[in-house]
């Protein structure tokens, strides 16, 4: 506290400070899991006797931990059968193109080779189809509550990570109280 005595502006009650994120929050750059990963998933999950809903389980907990090129997507929404399975694939779709590493590939590359999954996919995404990870500068409304909308902003704030190593923190003006 004597310390920021010193400073400037304390009479005014502002402190500045910066922070420097801790090595838990750092991002990195994201890279896609190995191919030899994703082979061992599809030879897994492609037996006949595998559920669709455990191949969807299993791509879950895959999908959040690791990210995805476009053409190791397509392999494993091709696991789910087009007409036994439709809502399984549209799932499997949704989570795999918010963890592409650039998702705006799996749009332009991806969907158009996903049949008849590919328009009630374009509807579940909505505004965020064409998601640039590479420029996402813009305005999101994000509904928090739908999973694809979730991978978004954690992307997002992971890209913001990665621009602003350092935050400068600034306190919230103080309040009164009415009586």
């Amino acid at each position: 506290m004597d310390k920021l005595s010193t400073l400037a502006e304390v009479d005014q009650g502002i402190v500045r400070f910066n922070v420097d994120a801790p090595s838990v929050l750092l991002a990195s750059e994201p890279a896609a899991i190995t191919d030899q990963v994703v082979d061992w998933m599809v030879m897994t999950l492609g037996e006949n006797q595998a559920a669709q809903l455990w191949k969807l389980s299993v791509i879950s907990v895959a999908c959040s931990h690791f990210y995805f090129t476009w053409e190791q997507a397509i392999r494993l929404i091709n696991l789910f059968d087009v007409e036994m399975a439709t809502s399984e694939r549209l799932r499997a779709g949704e989570m795999l193109y918010a963890r592409c590493v650039q998702p705006l590939d799996f749009w332009i590359e991806a969907l158009p080779r996903l049949g008849s999954t590919r328009e009630e996919l374009m509807n579940q995404l909505g505004d965020l189809a064409a998601f640039d990870i590479d420029n996402p500068s813009g305005r999101y409304m994000l509904n928090l509550s739908r999973s694809v909308d979730r991978f978004v902003a954690m992307r997002l704030q992971d890209t913001s990570v990665l621009e602003n190593r350092r935050v400068l923190c600034l306190p919230l003006p103080s309040r009164r109280l009415l009586p």
